[in-house]
């Protein structure tokens, strides 16, 4: 199925995550960032990213641990050990599962997000630097004190079976 939008883009396949009109064992990747958390049903889109992916594929996932709630689909949060279920449950070997930043980083990103609605003309330049300062502290100090219990987010690296 293609459709053009507005803008000239050529879009090869419109699907939900859980039916995706490609064949069985034809993709060697299958990239899912962002995208987990958001769905009714995970555990069928992740079964479903199985069966495009041909033996030896692999699936790279992202999802939020801690992050505000931002839309009306927004259903789940994702522990180290869910992720892991949720690819070893499809039948999937996880190669690689890992959080991305700590306590640190993450109290930066919620104080960011939380200093957003501060935002105004006269203040946009205030904020906008007080949000770079915590990230980029946060980041250093994650070097010397890394607690990734308390990590925002998590990735997922799983492959199909040979």
């Amino acid at each position: 199925v293609e459709k053009d939008d507005v803008r000239g883009i050529t879009v090869d396949v419109v699907a939900t995550a859980y039916d995706i009109p490609l064949p069985d064992a034809g993709a060697q990747t299958v990239l899912m960032t962002e995208v987990l958390e958001h769905l009714e049903r995970p555990a069928d889109a992740v079964a479903e990213s199985f069966r495009l992916l041909e033996p030896g594929g692999h699936l790279i996932a992202t999802t939020p641990m801690f992050w505000p709630i931002h839309d009306a689909r927004d259903f789940y949060r994702y522990t180290p050990g869910g992720l892991r279920y949720l690819c070893e449950t499809a039948g999937y070997e996880v190669v690689e599962l890992r959080p991305l930043g700590g306590l640190w980083s993450t109290v930066a990103i919620e104080i960011s997000y939380g200093l957003d609605k501060y935002r105004r003309p006269w203040s946009q330049a205030a904020v906008d630097a007080t949000c770079r300062s915590l990230q980029w502290a946060a980041t250093r100090w994650e070097r010397v004190d890394n607690q990734p219990k308390f990590s925002w987010n998590h990735l997922i690296v799983a492959r199909r079976p040979a």
